[in-house]
């Protein structure tokens, strides 16, 4: 698959569920997929153009009344077959791409205060990422109302799987933390005893 093609099936995926705009595409991720893919309108709307010129996608004018027209993008068979054949390939190795990781790593060269802001602001967001997926879940049980249909059941398993990575995550942060202050204060006895 070429560089960008994930972002085409991001897309692709996401009108597959349902017409929208490109504004409805960026906010649909927001409030979705954003815990794990995420797609800026730079990337939204070029793909949306070449959706369109592949025959992957059409366009639907929708005009609202006292609004703008808006273009509506929905998917086309051939589209939705291209899915489904992506679907069915093998994923690729996902690769962990993060800064705080990074900087944590390379803590050596600064001071074991910067390391523990690190780990307390991802300890935060990993916290409050936890919060929006629960918050999400909860919504998506009520507009279900006991009826699961097949995308609402593949939406939980993302969901479960993002709770439980941040469960994981802000334990390894708490520990991390107890683990820097351990170290802190065998720096101060050594320093200590350097003194005397």
């Amino acid at each position: 698959m070429k560089k960008g093609d994930n972002s085409k099936m991001a897309v692709l995926g996401l009108l597959c569920h349902k017409p929208m705009t490109g504004y409805d595409i960026k906010k649909t991720i927001q409030q979705s997929t954003g815990m794990f893919w995420s797609e800026s309108y730079g990337q939204i709307y070029p793909t949306l153009k070449n959706l369109t010129r592949e025959g992957l996608a059409v366009i639907e004018q929708s005009k609202k009344r006292g609004a703008a027209s808006k273009t509506i993008y929905a998917p086309t068979a051939k589209g939705r077959n291209v899915i489904k054949a992506w679907l069915a390939q093998p994923a690729k190795t996902n690769i962990i791409r993060s800064e705080t990781l990074l900087k944590i790593f390379f803590g050596g060269q600064a001071d074991l205060c910067t390391t523990q802001m690190h780990i307390e602001q991802e300890l935060a967001d990993s916290r409050q990422a936890l919060a929006v997926l629960t918050t999400v879940e909860k919504m998506l049980a009520q507009r279900s109302n006991g009826r699961l249909n097949l995308a609402d059941f593949h939406f939980r398993l993302t969901i479960a799987y993002g709770k439980k990575s941040l469960a994981a995550a802000v334990r390894w942060c708490q520990e991390s933390l107890r683990q820097c202050s351990e170290w802190g204060k065998i720096e101060r006895n050594s320093r200590d005893k350097e003194k005397k």
